[in-house]
């Protein structure tokens, strides 16, 4: 564990340097309960490709949430090899 502290060390207090940035990583954890009540709900995924295909959808979706982007568009964006991200 300490030689992980170590490794990682410059990057722990980052959200002191930068007041934008989470002290914690509830979002990402909120982001993920949604998937999580639907695989208890339904019993998952009946295969692989299916739970990979809906992972990689809820994250370019949430992605584009972020960035203010409409999922739809985002979607769109993605098949079409375009980055959801602003470059420049």
């Amino acid at each position: 564990m300490r030689k992980r502290y170590l490794k990682y060390r410059d990057n722990l207090f980052t959200f002191l340097t930068y007041p934008e940035a989470p002290a914690d990583n509830n979002g990402s954890e909120r982001d993920l309960r949604p998937m999580a009540l639907y695989r208890k709900v339904t019993g998952g995924f009946r295969s692989t490709w299916g739970a990979d295909l809906c992972a990689a959808a809820k994250s370019v979706i949430g992605t584009a949430q972020r960035q203010g982007i409409d999922a739809y568009q985002a979607l769109l964006m993605v098949i079409s090899g375009r980055s959801l991200f602003q470059t420049g």
